[in-house]
């Protein structure tokens, strides 16, 4: 593998006035266990791959594409990585609650998350708590750009949606001149509310009602492989990085399995043969749970205040 693109920057690397605006942002995300949400009992073989969610006519028509994730290009790992995640929770919305789908821009999100912690210029890297509190507080536009008055990167589709390097740099500063209209955009599209995963139990809890996470940890998947009919790895090379879970299944063979879904090429990992999106794997529920040992931070994205179960998402995705 070349030299990986990160940006997620560990506990042990933050600075002071990093370590404020964290726990700041903490203090606003309730914990998952304030919303007491279940985490139903699958029977062996079922899942639930939120990602195929992406493929739904309706969320297609929705979104004027078929969503196969945001691809990074610098260290922007943590605008991605919620990104991606986000648009689980916007595609499952859609299919269970009839909710208009779009495809969101994330930027403006990613570029003040950068200012919370204390870089307003252009530059690489942030953490999760700020990008997930941004998405509360300020929203997401539409993806469009016939907009009045708002001028948006255009994107390419060839391997996932992605903006040049240079594109995501210019909007990973506060600076950007277009933040502001953005923003008006984005307050009718604020995130209802956030969720902070303490264990693997609320990681399940969250996919199995429908909820898209972003997942950080000091070291990203660095190896997949094809066991059977699933590709399996895990978090196994050092290097901090965020990407997103979007999947529970229980494996007849490998037992709970979790979807891990990155933001690099299309050829990072071999093709998963139960079908899985390009760039991701099925991770096994002890090596998620040895993941989160590792200065971990996870974060349920939800468009519902009380983040409350949602049982349609079992009778959809099953």
């Amino acid at each position: 593998m070349a030299e990986p693109l990160l940006g997620w920057i560990a506990p042990i690397d933050r600075t002071p006035v990093m370590e404020a605006a964290d726990a700041v942002a903490q203090n606003a995300i309730p914990r998952m266990a304030q919303f007491a949400l279940p985490a139903p009992r699958l029977a062996k073989n079922e899942r639930v791959l939120l990602t195929d969610g992406w493929k739904n006519p309706d969320v297609r028509a929705g979104m004027k594409l078929l969503f196969n994730r945001f691809r990074q290009l610098s260290g922007s790992c943590v605008g991605v990585g919620a990104g991606n995640a986000l648009v689980s929770t916007i595609a499952t919305q859609r299919i269970t609650d009839g909710i208009e789908a779009f495809l969101p821009f994330i930027w403006a999100c990613y570029a003040m998350a950068r200012k919370d912690m204390g870089e307003p210029g252009p530059g690489e890297g942030c953490f999760g708590s700020l990008m997930a509190a941004r998405l509360v507080k300020d929203g997401v536009s539409y993806w469009t750009f016939d907009q009045p008055g708002l001028t948006l990167p255009k994107y390419g589709t060839s391997d996932g949606i992605a903006i040049t390097r240079e594109q995501e740099l210019a909007w990973s500063t506060s600076r950007n001149s277009e933040i502001p209209d953005v923003q008006k955009y984005g307050a009718e599209h604020r995130l209802g509310n956030a969720g902070k995963c303490d264990s693997v139990h609320d990681i399940r809890a969250a996919v199995l009602n429908g909820y898209g996470c972003s997942f950080a940890c000091n070291n990203y998947v660095g190896n997949a492989s094809v066991r059977g009919d699933v590709l399996i790895g895990r978090w196994d090379t050092f290097g901090p990085h965020q990407q997103s879970v979007h999947g529970y299944w229980e494996h007849p063979d490998h037992g709970p399995l979790y979807w891990a879904q990155n933001s690099w090429g299309g050829d990072t990992y071999p093709s998963d043969p139960s079908g899985g999106p390009v760039c991701g794997c099925w991770v096994k529920e002890d090596d998620v749970e040895a993941a989160m040992r590792l200065d971990s931070e996870v974060y349920l994205l939800s468009h519902m205040p009380n983040v409350t179960a949602n049982p349609k998402v079992l009778d959809w995705f099953i």
